[in-house]
């Protein structure tokens, strides 16, 4: 399954393609919003990885853009936070991810959701060694969003 990662933070850019690369999934990285909206028409990721804030668009700008470009098929798209503010969270309403999650996401958790998408992508694939907590915050509360 490809994967791909929009992070501007070098930090956790690097953490969450670690994990990508320890979990087996082809992955890549985009430090802007940029470059992420031309990565995602290349690379075509089933999972799209999404920093809501980046240096250069909006994750609402970026989400829209990648789902856009990608013309085949339309990839599984997870906004990552790290505001909690309830301007924010308003303003994340808009967005066009089907998963939010605040930071930092619990690695057991986004294992789980990348594995049940991979499932989608790939059937024939083993059982995960982690509860099914697709569409479900750190907090437990419920995240997906409906289309």
């Amino acid at each position: 399954m490809r994967v791909l990662i929009v992070e501007d933070c070098p930090d956790t850019a690097s953490s969450m393609a670690m994990l990508m690369q320890i979990w087996g999934y082809d992955h890549r990285v985009a430090r802007d919003g940029f470059s992420a909206i031309n990565l995602a028409a290349e690379f075509r990721p089933h999972v799209v990885l999404l920093d809501f804030q980046l240096p250069d668009f909006s994750g609402c700008e970026v989400a829209a853009a990648i789902r856009a470009r990608v013309d085949s098929r339309i990839p599984y798209i997870i906004s990552l936070s790290g505001r909690t503010d309830a301007r924010h969270v308003y303003k994340t309403a808009c967005l066009t991810c089907d998963l939010e999650f605040l930071k930092p996401i619990e690695p057991e958790i986004l294992e789980s959701v990348l594995f049940n998408k991979k499932k989608e992508v790939e059937p024939d694939v083993a059982p995960s060694p982690f509860k099914n907590v697709d569409g479900y915050g750190n907090d437990g509360k419920c995240r997906r969003r409906h289309r």
